[in-house]
This record gives structure tokens, C-alpha cells and sequence, in this order.
């Protein structure tokens, strides 16, 4: 009898979670919230397009075709005087897209997480418990005055919004615990609903 009780439950109708509906610019990270002084806005949060997100054709129709309805995104910067020993972030892009419902979402997230995952020396990394599905990828380089760099790119999903948050820096002075801070910072305005 227990038993039976405990499956009666399963499979049956489940609540649909409440859908954000506000604009994309309300839910992308805004200047203040950064967690290091000295960021300037290179671009403030403002409307933006599928190609915000990908430059692959493919898959911007794919969200498109998934119920995309709007993208933002925002670019931070802050100056270093020398980048060999630059600590913290240096260069911060969030963006967000909404779509029409979960499963949309759901489906953009996975052709979001498949076009990072194949990009050229990309190396999956555990993104933790960020939103009801999350997602990332470190990638290394090395820049002009011969410093090894790296970007975190933290892909998540909150309901009907996906998130992308690509943070830039010195190799050793930043990486993923910086990328995920700065992740929760823009994810903790979409729970509290914009």
C-alpha cells in the first residue's frame, strides 16, 4: 500500500514554473554589480541578436526556431597596466536571451552548449548548481606581449532565459571561480524576477 501511495504522484501533471517575462536589458548584469572596482562599460546592456550569442548561422536559426524572443548583452572592461601581472577579470560580455517558454529554452541550451564544447582547445568545466541546467568552457592563448590568457564562458539556464557570461583575463589571475561570482551576480536578478 505504501508503495502505491509513493507512485501516485509520479508521472501526474506538474506546476509549469512561472515564466520571466520582463525585457532582456533587465536581467543582464549591470556595471555595479561587478565584484572588482575600476570596469567601465564599453557597451551598457542594450537589446542585441542571435549573433550575440553565436556567429554560426545554423544555430542562431535554431534559436530562433526554438522560440527566441529577445537577446541582450552587456561588455565590461578594466585597464591593467601590464597584463603579465594582471589579477581578477579584465574583460566581462553577459548576455541574455529569453524564449517563449521552458522547452525552447531547454532546446537552446543544448545547441549552445554543443557550439562551445566544439570550439577549437575548449575544455568542458564544471559551472556547479547555477540555474536549472548550466555549462562551461575554459580556453587559453596567448596574447601579444607573449602572457598566457584565459576565458571562462558559463553558459546557464534560469526557466525561459538563457545566460552566457565570457570572463577574460590573465591565466592564474582569473579562471573559473571569477567567472561563476560574476554568473551568480547576474543570476540573482532573475531570481528575484529582473
Amino acid at each position: 500500500m505504501a508503495a502505491g501511495l509513493g507512485l501516485a504522484g509520479c508521472g501526474g501533471p506538474t506546476a509549469s514554473p512561472t515564466l520571466l517575462r520582463g525585457a532582456p536589458t533587465s536581467y543582464v548584469l549591470t556595471l555595479d554589480r561587478l565584484p572588482a572596482a575600476g570596469f567601465v562599460a564599453a557597451m551598457a546592456p542594450s537589446a542585441a541578436d542571435a549573433a550575440a550569442l553565436t556567429s554560426q548561422a545554423a544555430v542562431q536559426s535554431a534559436l530562433r526556431a526554438a522560440g527566441l524572443s529577445g537577446v541582450a548583452s552587456a561588455h565590461y572592461v578594466r585597464e591593467v597596466a601590464v597584463l603579465a601581472t594582471a589579477n581578477g577579470p579584465l574583460d566581462v560580455v553577459a548576455t541574455v536571451a529569453a524564449f517563449g517558454g521552458v522547452a525552447g529554452a531547454h532546446q537552446g541550451m543544448a545547441r549552445l552548449v554543443s557550439e562551445v564544447d566544439a570550439r577549437a582547445g575548449a575544455g568542458a568545466v564544471s559551472a556547479g548548481d547555477l540555474g536549472d541546467e548550466s555549462h562551461a568552457v575554459s580556453e587559453t592563448a596567448t596574447a601579444a606581449d607573449g602572457t598566457r590568457v584565459v576565458q571562462v564562458t558559463v553558459l546557464w539556464r534560469t526557466r525561459n532565459l538563457i545566460n552566457e557570461m565570457a570572463v577574460r583575463g590573465r591565466l592564474g589571475g582569473t579562471g573559473l571561480g571569477d567567472a561563476i561570482d560574476i554568473a551568480h551576480r547576474q543570476s540573482d536578478g532573475e531570481t528575484r524576477g529582473g
